[in-house]
């Protein structure tokens, strides 16, 4: 199926359908929280994501890495999982919190996050973390922390 049809379909899901789609895929995720078209180049960034627990993915400036890789997936994981760790490392740390500060505000905000999985503010929301509730295990670090590459930041 063309990927512009798959989108299309995206916007006449069910509701029933919904809650299921948010949680097992991270493209419908992306395109229905965030408004991001999922061109074929972020499939495959996506697709890789999926099949790679860790990876390092280069591309060019402004292919939209950051929207669908970092935001995106980033936040698809976070809500879907919320014991995760993820390291967001941009640039500069205000990069890097503009980011988090994305994901942060689509998890605190957006219609379908509120409606599905609930207010997923946890016991730390700052700038530079993000703790999201319903975590089942004690984890030093916070579900999402953000800093920029020469920082000095230290996690764990």
């Amino acid at each position: 199926m063309h990927l512009q049809k798959d989108l299309d379909l995206f916007r006449e899901v069910e509701p029933a359908l919904q809650k299921d789609l948010l949680r097992t895929s991270a493209k419908y995720f992306t395109n229905r929280i965030f408004g991001y078209t999922i061109w074929d180049h972020h499939r495959k960034i996506l697709d890789h994501y999926l099949d790679h627990q860790q990876t390092l993915d280069l591309a060019p400036r402004g292919s939209g890495k950051t929207r669908v890789g970092t935001i995106g997936y980033g936040a698809w994981k976070a809500v879907n999982d919320p014991n995760i760790r993820i390291l967001i490392v941009s640039d500069t740390d205000q990069h890097a919190t503009r980011f988090l500060n994305t994901i942060k505000n689509a998890a605190q905000f957006h219609p379908l996050i509120l409606e599905h999985y609930g207010d997923l503010r946890g016991n730390k929301w700052s700038d530079h973390e993000a703790i999201f509730a319903g975590r089942t295990r004690i984890l030093t670090g916070a579900t999402l922390t953000a800093h920029g590459a020469n920082s000095g930041a230290v996690t764990s």
